[in-house]
């Protein structure tokens, strides 16, 4: 199981650059940059997801390939309103 937090300045391990989001399997974490708007904290997340995914898959994919797959996922979730990224719970 991944533990999942919000992050102010998220870098890249170097410091190079911002981020929206990072896995890091080592340790279990996804961190999201807690100041981007809640569409994109969702894309975002997923977009970790499947670099997880692919990850525990021994799978490698480029970062236009695992933009598109998130897109699609959104798609679906949006166009069938299965909103399980909102924060209330039922």
């Amino acid at each position: 199981t991944y533990a999942i937090t919000e992050v102010e300045r998220l870098r890249t391990d170097e410091g190079s650059h911002s981020l929206w989001g990072n896995i890091t399997h080592e340790n279990l974490t996804i961190k999201i940059e807690r100041h981007i708007e809640p569409t994109m904290k969702a894309a975002t997340f997923l977009h970790e997801i499947l670099h997880g995914i692919a990850a525990d898959r021994a799978l490698e994919f480029p970062e236009a390939t695992l933009d598109a797959l998130r897109n699609g996922l959104l798609d679906v979730i949006r166009r069938n309103n299965l909103d399980f990224l909102s924060d209330e719970v039922s």
